[in-house]
C-alpha cells in the first residue's frame, strides 16, 4: 500500500500491518507533536525507528484506542 497522507480508523482496521507516519498517528489520535513525543518517550504507544524515521503499526494504534476508549 502506498503511503497515504490521511488515514481513517477504517483504513487502520482494514490494513492492520500498515506502518503509519508520525503525522498520520497525530491525525488519527488528535494529538499534538509534543504529546506524541512524550507518549513515544514514555512507551505509551509502541513505535519503531525505520531509517531514522519513527513508524507506528496500525494494529497497535487500534489496540491503544480500544484500551483507552478514545
Amino acid at each position: 500500500m502506498k503511503n497515504v497522507k490521511n488515514v481513517s480508523l477504517t483504513d487502520l482496521r482494514n490494513n492492520p500491518e500498515m506502518l503509519l507516519t508520525t503525522a498520520q498517528v497525530k491525525s488519527v489520535l488528535g494529538v499534538s507533536n509534543p504529546t506524541l513525543f512524550r507518549w513515544r518517550e514514555a512507551h505509551v504507544i509502541p513505535c519503531y525507528k525505520v531509517g531514522g524515521v519513527y513508524k507506528y503499526k496500525a494494529n497497535e494504534i487500534i489496540n491503544y484506542l480500544n484500551e483507552n476508549e478514545l
